[in-house]
């Protein structure tokens, strides 16, 4: 049975950090390839998430010239996929890919427009548009030019409890009032049943502990001494990007206490 996702039920999804997108593929839903580039810049950002049910989903980054040929990037690609599922399958993590006998798994990565292969001769700023998708293996993304992106996002140093911490941002082609911001605390092992699990995040055997969904938190008594954690959606209208997090360097210290003020 074939559905589509509304964007609000997308919207959910993402808000939901065990939602993967090789979940998203087993969907009609197609991920995204995003590709940022300006006219007075030389390079251009292809940035996508893979993954599969055997091994979990990393972000690839790339930083490509205009005019390489398509070809050079995709081998490049290619490389750099075969890697990262050679390390992940392998036995012993140092064990190194040059040693005889190891094989590098088939990744095989195309680009297709309306079903039709493209010229990898041509150009890379010719051929990463809207309305080409690229296909690795059996996935297919759909490349989505210039969505809405976060550039930097990071914490304050020094952040004390029962006042409000507010992200350094940067964002392109979006506003904060549309994108999606999530807030969390790393708890301990033993305040994991003091709290629902619905509400707790696991990332490399680390505990995150949901606290709010707006752009800024008032942190409070209880988060002193963790670390906190914010994620940022971002978001313009129809277009979705890709989240991006900061941790703090530092855990919530406590506050100077009741200020003169307050009594007056």
């Amino acid at each position: 049975m074939k559905f589509t996702l509304s964007v609000k039920l997308l919207e959910r999804l993402l808000q939901n950090p065990k939602f993967s997108f090789y979940a998203c593929r087993k969907m009609s839903q197609l991920p995204k390839v995003f590709v940022r580039h300006l006219d007075e810049e030389q390079t251009m950002k292809i940035n996508f998430i893979y993954g599969s049910s055997e091994f979990p989903d990393r972000n690839f980054c790339f930083l490509r010239p205009k005019d390489e040929k398509v070809e050079t990037a995709l081998l490049r690609m290619r490389s750099k996929i075969q890697n990262f599922i050679a390390q992940k399958n392998s036995r012993k993590k140092k064990k190194l890919l040059k040693d005889e006998g190891v094989e590098l798994p088939p990744v095989d990565i195309l680009l297709v427009r309306d079903g039709v292969r493209i010229d990898e001769s041509k150009k890379n700023n010719e051929v990463w548009t809207s309305g080409t998708q690229m296909k690795i293996n059996d996935y297919v993304y759909e490349i989505s030019e210039n969505p809405p992106a976060v550039s930097h996002l990071s914490l304050p140093k020094h952040i004390m409890a029962g006042f409000p911490v507010y992200p350094k941002i940067t964002l392109e082609f979006c506003t904060k009032d549309e994108s999606i911001f999530k807030w969390y605390k790393l708890i301990k092992r033993d305040e994991y049943s003091q709290n629902k699990s619905t509400d707790i995040v696991k990332i490399k055997n680390e505990n995150w502990l949901k606290l709010s969904n707006s752009f800024f938190y008032i942190t409070k008594e209880n988060d002193i001494d963790s670390k906190l954690k914010i994620t940022c959606i971002p978001k313009c209208r129809e277009k979705i990007g890709m989240e991006e997090s900061a941790v703090s360097t530092t855990s919530v210290q406590p506050g100077p206490g009741r200020c003169p003020f307050e009594d007056r």
